[in-house]
This record gives structure tokens, C-alpha cells and sequence, in this order.
């Protein structure tokens, strides 16, 4: 690809533009593109942040004026790694469907867990939905909402249970508490603290 550093007919002393490094690099991964498609497959899912655009509808997909989608679906991993991307043509979860499917299958293929937490922008309307279509979320969030009303308390008595009511339980070895700007600011005096 490159010649010697002083022929002036191919390489000619010249640093390559970012132009031409992205051209090479979008050749480059159009000949190892199913690799890559496979890749993003075996990434994790255990939180699932999910996301509906309205404004390629609006600006980009359109058809002699009319809009040809509604919005963009795009559902990604606690990496930011979109793990599901397609258009609709309503407000119907129903469409939803066949890509949430899609997304457990190929999970399940891949010996990988369910979504355990799930963000969006609309709460109120997701929340039986997707609890609805994904069980192992359904689980965490009965798990989440046993431990925080003090369901699990044992001795049964009102005044526990009222307590533990505003106490969220957790399991302290799966808490990593990382030191920023705290008085103190190392780890032992926030251990201390805790």
C-alpha cells in the first residue's frame, strides 16, 4: 500500500489525511463485517436501555414529503452497544415484538443471562410492557420491590416492617465504592462512613 518514504509517485514523504485512514478503515471493516455482526452478538445485556427517536421520522425517512417511519428504536447494553435497532410505524408496543424475541433468542443461543434492569424514557407506559415481555425483569423488579418494602422481614412485626419499608436492602460484596471528591477522599475513611 505504501511505497518508500521519498518516492514521489506513491507515498512521497506525505502524512496521510484523516480522510483517507476512514476510508481505509470503512474498506477494512466491510470485508470483516459478519465477523463484527457476531461480535456485538456475544456481548452482555444485563441492563437494557431502551429508546424510541422521533426525529429521523421527522427529518430523514421520508417519501415525496410524507414520513415513511414514525421513530427509531434503539435498545443498547450497559456498554452503550446497540443490541437492538429497528423503525415503526406507530406508538404500538406491539412492534416491539419480534425484536425483543429476537434479543432473548439470541441471548439464550449464547448461554448469556435475561436483562435484569431496564431504563427508558417513558416509565410509566414501558413498565407492564416489558415486564410483561421480558420475565427476568418482571423477577428483579418483584425481587427489588419485596426488599425495599421489608417483605422479607422474618419477626413480622409492625414496627420492622415499618422501618425496613425505607431501607433498600443490598448485598455489599457486589458494591464497589469508588473514592472522588469526598472529605477525606481514600477509601478508608469512606469505608469508615459506611
Amino acid at each position: 500500500m505504501f511505497s518508500t518514504f521519498a518516492d514521489k509517485y506513491k507515498y512521497y514523504g506525505m502524512v496521510p489525511t484523516g480522510r483517507y485512514l476512514a476510508s481505509v478503515r470503512k474498506k477494512f471493516h466491510e470485508t470483516i463485517d459478519s465477523f463484527l455482526a457476531r461480535e456485538v452478538k456475544k456481548r452482555a445485556c444485563d441492563r437494557l436501555y431502551w429508546d424510541v427517536s422521533y426525529k429521523e421520522g421527522k427529518k430523514m425517512a421520508k417519501y415525496r414529503g410524507e414520513s415513511i417511519f414514525k421513530g427509531l428504536v434503539t435498545g443498547m447494553n450497559e456498554y452503550g452497544e446497540i443490541r437492538v435497532q429497528f423503525h415503526v410505524v406507530s406508538d404500538s408496543q406491539d412492534q416491539f415484538d419480534a425484536a425483543i424475541e429476537a434479543l432473548l433468542n439470541t441471548l439464550n443461543e449464547y448461554g448469556q443471562s435475561s436483562p435484569t434492569t431496564f431504563s427508558t424514557d417513558n416509565p410509566s407506559m414501558d413498565d407492564s410492557y416489558f415486564s410483561q415481555k421480558i420475565p427476568s425483569i418482571y423477577q428483579s423488579t418483584q425481587h427489588f420491590n419485596s426488599t425495599t418494602r421489608g417483605e422479607s422481614n422474618e419477626s413480622g412485626s409492625a414496627d420492622d416492617s415499618e422501618s425496613n419499608a425505607n431501607e433498600i436492602q443490598y448485598d455489599s460484596s457486589r458494591v464497589t465504592v469508588v473514592p472522588g471528591n469526598t472529605p477525606g477522599g481514600d477509601i478508608q475513611s469512606i469505608n469508615d462512613t459506611v
